[in-house]
């Protein structure tokens, strides 16, 4: 293990989530920090945590108390058979879905490491049908699709 508590990541504010707010059930943001970085010094991994839940139609809807990680869940969510395939946001989902359809090299970065239960079969090409579906439509919430 390569890091700890002291790494230059630990605490600091991450990505932004698209999440489904608990309250009113519409798309909210969720304000993530780091909780700390494992993995080796080639492949790090940094683990994000919702600290703060603001949704624009009912105000902030959680704020952290503990060191631990709001409950939530992500907008983009979609139901494949038995399986989930979920996106922090938007930008990620796009990611996803071009690697789906073959506009990027899934063997360039770890960043696009698919399971296999997704890249392989029909699985593949529903995943495209929902992505496209869901980013056509952002108004559906991702509880509506699993």
């Amino acid at each position: 293990m390569w890091f700890d508590t002291e790494t230059p990541f630990y605490g600091q504010d991450g990505p932004d989530y698209d999440l489904v707010c608990p309250s009113c059930g519409g798309r909210c943001v969720g304000k993530t920090y780091s909780r700390g970085v494992r993995g080796t010094y080639l492949n790090p991994y940094i683990g994000y945590c919702v600290k703060r839940i603001l949704c624009s139609q009912c105000g902030v809807v959680g704020e952290l108390k503990s060191g631990a990680s709001l409950e939530h869940r992500f907008w983009y969510r979609i139901r494949i058979g038995e399986h989930v395939l979920w996106a922090e946001n938007e930008s990620r989902l796009r990611r996803i879905q071009d690697v789906l359809t073959g506009n990027t090299d899934r063997n360039q970065a770890a960043l696009y490491a698919l399971p296999q239960w997704l890249i392989k079969g029909s699985n593949r090409s529903k995943a495209i049908t929902q992505i496209e579906k869901m980013l056509a439509d952002q108004s559906l919430p991702g509880s509506a699709n699993g």
